[in-house]
């Protein structure tokens, strides 16, 4: 336990220690369950604006294109992330792990982009198909606008969560969420109610 470090491949390689250990594990689960918790608390915080900004129909509408915006992007991101880190913990070679990761970020983009084309020329049609809403194409083209930006989240979010890099994590973790509710409280504006 107090042995210097050696070196492997020229790594320092640092030796076991029990308390370093639990100290990291306790800390990186305080991080980022801590940031699963205040994301999932955000909802909490917003849910009392969006309710009386929005009548029981339009807050209903906006929920469930929410639930289809989530939707989408787990269908484009479909466990690339994930696999991205398995692949990247097996290669040593720089080039070839930015390659791996650059490669997965540019077909999830491109699914991405061409989701999102398709579901704002066929909005309407769409929308209604998800709800009979006066404003569901607004609300399913503000999804479409969305889902570049929720699969590459999805991704960094992903790489800074392996490659523990703690600050830049939690504001990417806790942004997104003050942003979603952001854009529909300001951008599906025409779902309001008159008063």
């Amino acid at each position: 336990c107090g042995s210097p470090a050696r070196t492997s491949r020229g790594v320092a390689v640092t030796p076991w220690a029990p308390q370093r250990w639990l100290t990291w594990l306790l800390k990186d689960s305080a991080v980022y369950g801590g940031a699963a918790a205040l994301n999932k608390g955000m909802a909490l915080v917003t849910f009392p604006i969006l309710t009386r900004a929005f009548s029981v129909d339009d807050y209903g509408a906006m929920d469930l294109f929410n639930v289809v915006a989530n939707l989408a992007a787990l269908a484009i991101v479909w466990g690339q992330d994930s696999a991205v880190v398995r692949q990247l913990a097996d290669e040593s070679e720089t080039s070839r792990r930015r390659d791996i990761v650059s490669t997965s970020l540019i077909l999830q983009a491109a699914l991405a982009v061409v989701a999102t084309g398709t579901l704002l020329l066929a909005a309407t049609p769409t929308a209604k198909w998800f709800s009979t809403h006066a404003d569901a194409p607004v609300l399913l083209a503000l999804v479409a606008v969305q889902l570049p930006l929720l699969v590459v989240t999805a991704n960094v979010q992903g790489l800074l969560r392996w490659t523990f890099r703690r600050n830049e994590y939690l504001m990417l973790t806790i942004v997104p969420t003050v942003g979603l509710a952001s854009t529909f409280d300001h951008g599906a504006g025409v779902c309001r109610s008159p008063p």
